[in-house]
């Protein structure tokens, strides 16, 4: 019996260690939105979005795409908008993330708006090479500024 407990606690800790290692190596990336401005010389400020991903983890992790899921105020289809291109810090993808780095992209906030018309950001997200995507947890909030809060 000795013999059989033995060997089952050494397979419980093989396991145990295999669940730890495979967690502790997995891509870990927050994503965040936040309003901001920017100014340029003899202009007024720039309202704009920016969408961060922060790579938390402990390997780094090639990203390839980012974006907004949206739906209508009252329609329960999905759609994606995928963001080509950053209005402030030119970018081209694929971008690699390395442990304890952000990456931002750079969005002018009335534009996007407007390109969007009716529908409503519900999620931001990052896509990395792999096809795993990272979503945002606070980008709807940031699209129900009234027109007169802030823009430009």
């Amino acid at each position: 019996i000795g013999v059989i407990g033995t060997f089952l606690a050494f397979l419980l800790g093989l396991f145990g260690n295999f669940i730890i290692d495979k967690y502790n190596n997995s891509p870990k990336i927050k994503v965040i939105c936040r309003h901001g401005f920017v100014k340029y010389p003899e202009q007024p400020p720039l309202h704009v979005l920016n969408i961060e991903a922060i790579n938390y983890g402990r390997v780094a992790v090639t990203m390839d795409g980012v974006g907004f899921d949206l739906k209508k105020q009252r329609d329960k289809e999905k759609q994606i908008v995928t963001i080509l291109e950053s209005d402030v810090i030119p970018f081209k993808f694929p971008v690699e993330l390395l442990p304890g780095k952000s990456f931002t992209i750079i969005k002018n906030y009335k534009d996007l708006r407007e390109s969007i018309k009716s529908k409503y950001p519900t999620k931001a997200f990052f896509r990395d090479q792999t096809g795993k995507v990272y979503y945002s947890k606070n980008v709807k909030k940031l699209f129900d500024l009234k027109p007169s809060d802030g823009e430009n």
